[in-house]
């Protein structure tokens, strides 16, 4: 009977792992710089730095989702904080993005910034990290599914996030896979012209912020 037991309530909360996996996927088709950069850094490197990357990314999502988890979002609405963070995290993209622009021929295998795997770590963690309206998103998620009643018990949000987290995982692991798998097929001096439309992009998106922040 105990067993019986145990899996009724193991069961609801894998069903909860399962529409956080795919919620989460569904919100990774929405493509945005960190995706580029992921297929950037798998073409021009090793496979084992774009996971390194990922795993950054990962570890900044998670951040993100346990303080929306815990309410610490809601010091953004404090508007002299919320301006000075998201002006913070939009200089940030634009720095990555100029370290792109300026990056040369000899080294066109080598992804900004270098440094190897801690580096590569810090990169997806920072980039990731740099737009802070994403803990305004999961706010939003988590307090829409919480205030509906949606999780029946307090660890299923958790569970939920957990799902949203391994589906970051497996999505840019494919892209980094696919961005190694093309590389083969990149003209050489086409990784220059590579690294400038990724600096291009960041740069474009930190402007975007930077609207997003005046404008809220």
């Amino acid at each position: 009977m105990a067993i019986q037991t145990s899996n009724r309530g193991f069961t609801p909360l894998m069903s909860h792992f399962w529409e956080g996996l795919l919620f989460g996927l569904v919100w990774q088709l929405s493509v945005g710089p960190v995706c580029v950069s992921v297929l950037q850094k798998g073409i021009a490197d090793s496979f084992s730095e774009a996971f390194l990357m990922v795993l950054g990314v990962v570890l900044a999502d998670a951040t993100y989702i346990a303080l929306a988890l815990v309410g610490v979002s809601s010091i953004m609405k404090l508007e002299p904080l919320r301006i000075g963070i998201g002006l913070a995290g939009a200089a940030l993209l634009a720095y990555f993005g100029l370290q792109n622009l300026r990056a040369r021929e000899p080294a066109l295998r080598q992804t900004t910034p270098t440094g190897g795997p801690r580096s590569s770590l810090r990169y997806g963690f920072l980039l990731t990290l740099s737009n802070p309206m994403t803990i305004l998103f999961w706010t939003g998620v988590f307090g829409g599914l919480i205030a509906s009643t949606q999780f029946s018990t307090p660890i299923a949000a958790y569970i939920f996030g957990i799902g949203c987290l391994a589906a970051t995982f497996v999505f840019l692991n494919g892209v980094a896979a696919l961005g190694k798998f093309i590389s083969a097929f990149v003209q050489p001096t086409l990784f220059l012209w590579l690294n400038r439309a990724v600096g291009l992009f960041l740069i474009a998106f930190a402007i975007r912020l930077v609207v997003g922040v005046f404008m809220a």
